[in-house]
């Protein structure tokens, strides 16, 4: 008689699981770590502060010119148009001239304390501010850009 070589019996098969239920010998709760909690900062960093809504910024000052050089200015033509925003910063009444191509005055506006107004105007035509009285407190060259000629 042959003898065959015994051969190792396989393992029986595991049972079937069930849906839904863990497999033998496990846990539904995952295993615990050993990592330490995360340190919290003793101080939160400062968040920044919005900015409230800002108009937009005031056109720059034209240089005031005094007022003894009205005589000397007149009005050039070909000049672009622009603007000049006339600020009355003083506790009474001022008039605004402009001055033609002779240099004569043309009244264009009383302006009341602390009021102020938007002019167009033309580059190469100067402006005098007077008091009530039509002494000349300052002259104002405009500028190309919009700005302001503030009489103090």
């Amino acid at each position: 008689m042959a003898t065959r070589a015994a051969t190792p019996a396989a393992p029986p098969p595991a049972p079937p699981r069930q849906p839904h239920q863990p497999a033998t010998g496990t846990t539904s709760r995952p295993a615990a770590t050993t990592t330490p909690p995360r340190p919290t900062p003793t101080t939160a960093a400062p968040r920044p502060t919005p900015k409230p809504p800002t108009n937009p910024p005031a056109p720059a000052e034209l240089t005031p010119l005094p007022g003894w050089q009205e005589h000397s200015l007149r009005s050039t033509s070909n000049g672009p148009s622009t603007y000049v925003e006339f600020v009355n910063a003083r506790s009474s009444r001022v008039v605004v001239y402009w001055l033609d191509h002779q240099g004569q005055r043309r009244q264009y506006k009383v302006l009341d304390a602390g009021r102020s107004y938007r002019q167009q105007t033309y580059v190469g035509h100067p402006w005098v501010v007077t008091d009530r009285h039509g002494r000349a407190l300052a002259c104002f060259l405009p500028a190309r850009t919009t700005m302001r000629a503030v009489v103090r």
